[in-house]
């Protein structure tokens, strides 16, 4: 087997046919049918194969097949005609077709190493001398992450009366290509799987706002500001966007954006009151003479059970929270935000602290470490309010 190598490559001109292939058998059959359908006069000696899955699967795959074509094809013809070419560089390596398989593990793992991000279909050509070369478009990234530099999004709105609405997330692919209605690639769930374009630009949750063409999101601690481009097109009869969803771990090493696939299911112009989680915060004042007085915050944690008082998690300067003040008569002063030391009152009942103003209850709990009390109270931020995620945990110490 030949070593992987990453260069420019060149393009190759074939008959195309995209399908749901029930196994690699049925898709090299539909090969030689394609070589008895042409004529003889009209065809290359490569055939090619389009893998544009983008995990390991055993059936159903979604695969073109092609014949090198050096003449054109008849204009009555049940095939395409198209152009393959590559955007970028790409990583190579020739096999045997015995040996495919573990090209394809051996091509995966040096690209992780190296590292480069996949960042299109697989393309396998086949060579008359029984020869198979594996390629893949990729882009190179550094080991490093650099330092972050957020977009600008400051941006005079223009509105797009075909986005706003409600969109539901349906796949997630490395190139646009890879995409078809007809077979889901991404399997698991994202952090937007609602997406709401509400009128006039505004924000909800991560999202930061929009403009005609751009969606704007912003994540993480340090703050990470990102313009992510949309398109929208129609396909089947569904309205469907294709946003180049930015990251950190790809932005910051030299990566590329992802795509990320809704369908519009409402043109309902949604507010933010519309489509965020309320609890139900009318409850009778009941005391807990154990919450009563000052607690300043010490850490922040996924899970309640998870906490160790001796493993710091984050900074004082990284949590939101500074201090927690309980009174007998059952309000709360909440001190936040680091830099401003901003105070925020709410409410409390026995477990239960009572944000009235944004309709939320977060349940709290008392805990003995080695004879130092702890204050557990869920954090019940846009990841709860907006995206339904279970509530984290801020931990205070009295």
């Amino acid at each position: 087997m030949i070593s992987v190598i990453i260069r420019s490559t060149d393009t190759i001109c074939v008959a195309f046919d995209r399908k749901i292939f029930t196994s690699k058998e049925e898709a090299y059959a539909q090969i030689e049918r394609m070589r008895v359908d042409l004529a003889s006069t009209i065809l290359g000696k490569c055939n090619v194969i389009v893998n544009y899955e983008t995990e390991y699967c055993e059936r159903n795959f979604d695969i073109a097949v092609g014949v090198e074509l050096i003449g054109k094809l008849r204009k009555d013809s049940e095939y395409a005609e198209k152009i393959i070419s590559f955007p970028s560089v790409v990583a190579c390596l020739v096999c045997n077709k015995a040996e495919l398989e573990n090209a394809y593990v051996e091509m995966i793992k040096y690209l992780e190493e190296a590292p480069c991000q996949i960042i299109g279909a697989f393309y396998e050509i086949y060579y008359d001398d029984g020869t198979v070369e594996l390629k893949v478009p990729v882009r190179k990234l550094s080991h490093l992450a650099d330092k972050h530099k957020n977009d600008d999004i400051s941006i005079l709105f223009e509105n797009d009366v075909d986005a706003v609405g409600k969109w539901e997330f349906i796949d997630l692919v490395p190139s646009e290509e890879q995409f078809n209605l007809a077979k889901v690639k991404y399997h698991c769930s994202v952090w937007l799987n609602e997406l709401y374009f509400l009128p006039k630009g505004e924000w909800f949750w991560a999202v930061s706002g929009w403009t005609k063409d751009y969606l704007f999101t912003t994540s993480g601690c340090p703050e990470r500001v990102y313009k992510n481009k949309y398109t929208i097109k129609m396909i089947n009869n569904q309205q469907l966007l294709f946003l180049e969803m930015k990251d950190y771990e790809n932005e910051a090493r030299g990566g590329v954006p992802t795509i990320w696939i809704y369908k519009k299911v409402s043109d309902k112009e949604f507010s933010r009151n519309d489509i965020r989680i309320r609890d139900n915060v009318d409850f009778a004042f009941e005391s807990d003479v154990r919450i009563i007085g000052r607690w300043i915050v010490n850490d922040f944690v996924l899970e309640a059970d998870n906490f160790n008082p001796s493993v710091q998690n984050f900074t004082k300067e990284q949590l939101f929270f500074i201090s927690a003040e309980f009174k007998v008569d059952g309000s709360c002063i909440e001190t936040l935000e680091p830099t401003v030391n901003r105070t925020y009152a709410v409410e409390w009942t026995k477990v239960t602290l009572l944000d009235k103003k944004h309709e939320l209850a977060s349940a709290y709990e008392i805990r003995i470490y080695d004879g130092t009390e702890y204050l557990f109270i869920e954090w019940k931020s846009g990841d709860y309010e907006f995206g339904g995620r279970k509530p984290y945990y801020y931990v205070f110490i009295r």
